[in-house]
């Protein structure tokens, strides 16, 4: 057992690159005791500006909402040198979890306990999205509604976790517009394409998390990154002939492609869902599934913390036990969420490009017409490449057989361009296209390789020699 300041750590949650995750207690005179979790940044990271200030972010605007359905965020401090954030500490399983307990094949959960979380979490969505400053509107926006943000507690409360990458309009310190943030599979179409988010997309978000309840499984699937942007960017609106006709048009009300066709904001939608004829289970009822969830992940009952307890999500993974069978249904320590998050997209993307372009989409969605993406966008990652009629105008993609200038060169090489997230590239005055550019076919020599991300004011000029029969390989993060 350790203190820290007032913090007196009791048992480890999840552990992470970037930061520790603590059940804490904060004893007082009279024996008063209040348990907590503690979010503690490794003390490499509180050196980062970049990461101190998302981190500040986090706390600054969680601390502005006061909702029984967010999670609540007491006290942000530096002690000793590290960046601490205290959180409300939640007795339960997120809905990952509870999903990931289900028994094959996954047939969704009950429609009442659906509509129990959902109501929940849409009433998170507005008091997050009603928010004001001195009398002017500044919403709020989440950018992450997902199962892994959605906490149920033992009593069958629902609390909406992780408003680490939320932009609070008007903030400084808020995400910029257009940067992709999220986890891939819950994204909107508007947050993969890189248009401006807003309190809609965390509306679609909730309309994913809908509908995975009542399928069980995700909406968005594929076998890559790419395959799952693509699905995002192509969807038309879904539809669930098997739950009742005005159920069915709340997942719709949700889902629909076009933020103008969705609902208006989330009251409309906690309206509507009130009025679908599908009763609320209750609080009882979902804190009983609740339980038999999290027997099922740990029927001993003596696993790790993660597998008995839903604190606010924070960072790190942790190994839990195999359930009933031996297979093992929960791999991932739910308190992996916001840190562990932040971290992968920092590695991955860095700062998120914009735009995407589109492949036609596998999944079976009803007749609504795909969204088309404007022929000015640039991709979020790599996708397959699109018909000729939606590339971007950058450019054909570079390739082998590229050349530059007429003719037969009498020595060549390849020159390799990887920059992440995005730059658009031209060589010797000559547009290439967008990265990755493989395998670009030069003369040999001295090259110079101009980079642009107008997205993120980005604009590098390099020199890369070329030689006979090599590939030359140019790599760069924008930070």
């Amino acid at each position: 057992m350790q203190q820290l300041g007032k913090y007196r750590l009791e048992s480890l949650i999840a552990t992470g690159g970037m930061a520790e995750v603590y059940r804490a207690s904060i004893v007082g005179p009279s024996g008063f005791v209040k348990t907590v979790c503690v979010k503690r940044v490794r003390p490499e990271m509180a050196d980062d500006p970049e990461f101190v200030e998302m981190f500040e972010s986090e706390a600054r605007i969680a601390a502005t909402l006061d909702s029984p359905h967010v999670v609540q965020v007491f006290d942000f401090d530096r002690i000793d040198g590290q960046l601490v954030l205290a959180m409300e500490y939640v007795d339960g399983l997120d809905l990952r979890h509870i999903l990931k307990a289900q028994p094959e094949p996954a047939t969704g959960l009950p429609q009442g306990f659906a509509v129990h979380v959902i109501a929940g979490l849409l009433a998170a969505l507005k008091h997050a999205h009603g928010q004001t400053v001195d009398g002017v509107p500044r919403p709020v926006v989440h950018r992450d509604v997902s199962p892994h943000n959605i906490l149920i507690s033992t009593e069958g409360l629902v609390k909406l976790a992780d408003f680490g990458i939320a932009k609070a309009a008007g903030l400084s310190g808020a995400t910029r517009t257009g940067v992709v943030k999220g986890k891939l599979a819950y994204l909107s179409p508007e947050q993969a394409g890189g248009d401006e988010v807003g309190p809609k997309s965390d509306l679609y978000g909730a309309g994913l998390v809908l509908y995975e309840m009542l399928i069980g499984r995700r909406l968005f699937e594929g076998g890559s990154d790419q395959e799952i942007v693509a699905h995002i960017l192509a969807a038309g609106t879904p539809s669930l002939p098997h739950v009742a006709p005005k159920l069915d048009a709340v997942v719709r009300g949700l889902l629909a492609p076009r933020p103008s066709d969705r609902f208006p904001d989330a009251k409309a939608a906690l309206d509507a869902l009130g009025s679908s004829g599908v009763p609320d289970c209750g609080d009882a009822e979902a804190g009983r599934l609740v339980k038999a969830a999290r027997e099922a992940c740990d029927p001993s009952g003596s696993g790790p913390e993660a597998t008995r307890t839903s604190a606010a999500h924070a960072g790190g993974t942790s190994a839990a036990p195999a359930p009933r069978g031996g297979r093992s249904l929960v791999p991932w320590l739910f308190a992996a969420a916001s840190i562990a998050l932040l971290a992968a997209l920092y590695a991955l993307f860095g700062r998120e490009p914009a735009g995407a372009a589109v492949a036609a989409s596998s999944q079976p969605f009803a007749a609504t017409p795909a969204r088309q993406r404007p022929a000015s966008a640039s991709p979020v990652l790599r996708l397959p490449e699109p018909a000729a009629a939606n590339r971007p105008a950058a450019g054909p993609r570079a390739s082998a057989e590229d050349e530059i200038g007429q003719g037969t060169q009498p020595a060549q090489g390849f020159l390799q361009v990887n920059v992440r997230p995005w730059a658009r590239v031209r060589v010797d005055g000559v547009d290439r296209g967008t990265t990755p550019i493989d395998r670009l076919k030069l003369p040999v020599g001295v090259h110079k390789v101009l980079l642009v991300n107008d997205a993120l004011s980005f604009n590098q000029s390099v020199q890369v020699e070329v030689r006979s029969g090599r590939t030359s390989v140019l790599n760069k993060q924008i930070r």
